[in-house]
């Protein structure tokens, strides 16, 4: 064990072996270790042990590096736990928010699972993203393969409801899915006035003519929001969906990228 991981070790956690580190931080991030009452400010190398908790704030991002070469990355207000034995099989327990996952190996006997309020992820050897809330948990998969069991509680086992997502698909699976379409209506909305720059033109000219944008936008967000619809199928009691990564829409995200450019610092 490094200097400088001993420095940090303290009260509850002097005895145990830490899962991994904090490696970067960027904005705020707090942890909470296992025994603690009170969250503390994350700071470099500061240890990780199991059934730790870690958030992070609005603006703000998170890299933990895991022993035995496995990274997990923290976006914006995202809630985590982190579970296991360092020898031994890690669970990681996520409530909401967005997370990047880049597990090199795994050593033979070891395990690793992500969980979020619809499902399990069972991973290995895998570079993937996931967005979740308690509705949703929306996979990305950049490399390897993921085995995707949903939290259902009308399957008759887990094979009844376990789905392989291979690399270069994306994998939704969602409780409700008129509330899911609700929020993706608004996200669309969003998204297409931003990446849109006639809006703010016509925004600031005639009446009639942001009328008239405004109305083929919103056509073009019905038409999207049905084909988002008949892209889900029914299984037990949740809905879900597997299609191709949307390469275009990824290429604008400043999160991938970052992740994405950390991979290669890492040389993975």
């Amino acid at each position: 064990m490094s200097l400088s991981i001993l420095m940090f070790m303290h009260g509850p956690c002097a005895c145990k072996t830490p899962l991994g580190s904090i490696s970067v931080i960027v904005g705020s991030t707090l942890v909470k270790h296992d025994g603690d009452t009170a969250w503390v400010k994350a700071r470099i190398r500061m240890p990780v042990y199991e059934n730790d908790a870690v958030t992070t704030k609005g603006e703000s991002e998170c890299e933990i590096s895991l022993v035995e070469d496995k990274v997990i990355r923290l976006s914006e207000n995202t809630a985590a736990i982190i579970s296991g034995k360092q020898d031994a099989s890690v669970k990681l327990s996520a409530a909401k928010g967005s997370m990047w996952i880049n597990i090199k190996h795994l050593i033979k006997n070891r395990s690793f699972d992500l969980a979020t309020p619809t499902a399990v992820a069972a991973i290995r050897g895998t570079v993937f993203g996931v967005q979740c809330d308690p509705n949703k948990s929306d996979y990305m998969v950049f490399k390897g393969t993921l085995a995707v069991t949903a939290a259902s509680s009308k399957a008759k086992s887990d094979a009844d409801s376990t789905f392989l997502v291979n690399s270069g698909s994306q994998f939704t699976l969602v409780k409700d899915l008129n509330v899911y379409l609700k929020q993706e209506e608004k996200d669309l909305k969003n998204y297409l006035e931003q990446s849109n720059e006639e809006f703010e033109k016509y925004k600031n000219e005639e009446q009639e003519k942001y009328d008239k944008f405004e109305k083929e936008m919103q056509e073009q967000i019905n038409k999207m929001i049905s084909e988002e619809r008949s892209a889900f199928k029914r299984i037990n009691d949740m809905n879900y969906a597997i299609r191709p990564i949307d390469v275009n829409k990824i290429s604008k995200s400043e999160w991938v990228k970052w992740n994405q450019a950390r991979d290669k610092e890492l040389n993975w």
